[in-house]
């Protein structure tokens, strides 16, 4: 994965999404309380480009935190 931090406060992830696999973002201030992003994600093979620039995705603008952590759940 790759991460991308932008001057206007949102954040991008990049990642190899695999051909019809479903993917859950979630992120985190504390590494403990983990929420979801929404949508889920339907990989195509290609690299994604997964975009946080907060409601309604995400609860805030990822800026607006002091931290935000991320992670990509491959959902069954």
């Amino acid at each position: 994965m790759h991460v991308i931090v932008n001057n206007d406060g949102s954040v991008e992830l990049q990642f190899l999404a695999a051909s019809d696999q479903a993917y859950t973002v979630e992120y985190s201030a504390d590494l403990v309380r983990w929420s979801e992003a929404l949508p889920s994600i339907r990989g195509t093979g290609s690299p994604y480009l997964w975009h946080d620039d907060g409601p309604p995705g995400t609860e805030s603008l990822p800026g607006d935190q002091p931290h935000r952590f991320y992670r990509i759940r491959v959902e069954p």
